[in-house]
């Protein structure tokens, strides 16, 4: 008897829960719907039915989104920088 090949397959988005929430991840359509059941809305549904494992795992890669940059004491693009001490005017004094 030939052996069947699992499938198919999804990408998801692992929730916050997950030692490291927000990264993708791969798995069979049997295994997420068994997620689903036992903690549903934990984790996000990015596609489902994938052909191939393969294909399932170079979308969950493509998709994946760098993490958040710490904050930086970074000046705003809004903002002037300081103005050098020898270009401030001086006001001779009275008297």
């Amino acid at each position: 008897m030939p052996h069947s090949l699992p499938g198919p397959w999804v990408v998801y988005r692992m929730g916050a829960v997950m030692r490291q929430g927000g990264q993708n991840a791969v798995c069979t359509q049997s295994e997420w719907e068994a997620m689903e059941l036992a903690a549903p809305g934990v984790h996000t549904l990015i596609r489902e039915r994938i052909g191939n494992e393969g294909e399932a795992e170079r979308l969950a890669r493509d998709l994946q989104t760098p993490p958040p940059s710490p904050p930086t004491a970074r000046r705003s693009a809004f903002q002037r920088p300081p103005a050098p001490a020898e270009a401030v005017p001086q006001t001779p004094p009275a008297g």
